[in-house]
């Protein structure tokens, strides 16, 4: 009987013993878990946040490209724009080059008359002198060199007053010719402001200064 008691003992010692190591292992293994778990969720929110900053900075590099092919056709548009306007007034300018070319053929053609007629003038003033001092010619004679003298000077006055004229529209086209180019600066100066093109997106104002250094040739 005693031995049986003994025994039964023993085996509800040795039940206890492994229970209680079931029930240690148990925890560890649950602490070893819950610490795993997380583990895991620090590592899904560091990468939710990670993501998060890529997607940010995806859409911001996305947003810059976007804004830069924006800028690229503005400038494109505007340097197109600004070919016409150098194109319109190269041919203005050349048109007044063109004039003035014209004129200046014109008076060369004049002056050239001029002295011809000048030339004559003295001759016929030096026959006339001559033959008055000497009477060697006729009343006839005389009458029509008198006559061509006349005419002489009234033509060389009329070539006098083509060389003034000529002279005076030559000073007029250089004007106009000025008066042109700067037009043409002022109205780009207000189509850029009117555009809303400020600092170095401008084409004609640029560091805060416009750029009107280039002038035509007058």
């Amino acid at each position: 009987m005693k031995v049986a008691v003994i025994l039964l003992a023993v085996a509800l010692l040795i039940t206890g013993v492994l229970y209680y190591r079931q029930g240690d292992h148990a925890r560890n293994v649950s602490e070893q878990l819950a610490a795993a778990s997380n583990q895991v969720v620090a590592a899904q929110t560091e990468l939710l946040s990670v993501k998060t900053q890529m997607t940010d900075r995806v859409k911001e590099m996305e947003s810059a490209l976007n804004a830069a092919k924006t800028e690229k056709v503005d400038a494109e548009t505007r340097v197109g724009q600004l070919q016409e306007r150098v194109r319109i007034v190269e041919q203005n300018l050349q048109d007044e080059k063109n004039k003035l070319t014209s004129v200046e053929d014109q008076r060369t053609q004049v002056v050239t008359q001029l002295t011809s007629v000048s030339n004559e003038l003295t001759n016929v003033r030096g026959q006339l002198s001559d033959l008055q001092r000497t009477h060697a010619a006729t009343e006839a004679e005389l009458r029509a060199l008198r006559e061509r003298e006349t005419t002489l000077e009234m033509e060389k006055a009329s070539l006098e007053r083509q060389l003034n004229d000529l002279d005076a529209l030559k000073a007029q086209i250089r004007i106009v010719k000025r008066q042109l180019w700067e037009k043409h600066v002022e109205e780009w100066k207000r189509q850029d402001q009117e555009a809303g093109l400020n600092g170095n997106k401008g084409l004609l104002f640029k560091n805060g200064q416009w750029q009107t250094g280039v002038k035509p040739a007058l």
